[in-house]
């Protein structure tokens, strides 16, 4: 076997988890991005606070 049909084979299997997951109702877990917008605003507001009180 080739290093192209062993690729080919993943590709397939991962198409196949990926089309059983949409039709079972559940998503795949998401990759946790970081700290969200609000988090950096509360963060902010709270050194603007603390540099200036």
């Amino acid at each position: 076997m080739s290093k192209h049909d062993d690729s080919l084979d993943d590709y397939i299997g991962y198409r196949i988890f990926e089309d059983s997951m949409k039709g079972s109702g559940s998503k795949p877990p998401k990759k946790n991005t970081g700290c969200g917008c609000g988090t950096w605003t509360v963060l902010i507001c709270i050194v603007i606070i603390v540099l200036f009180l």
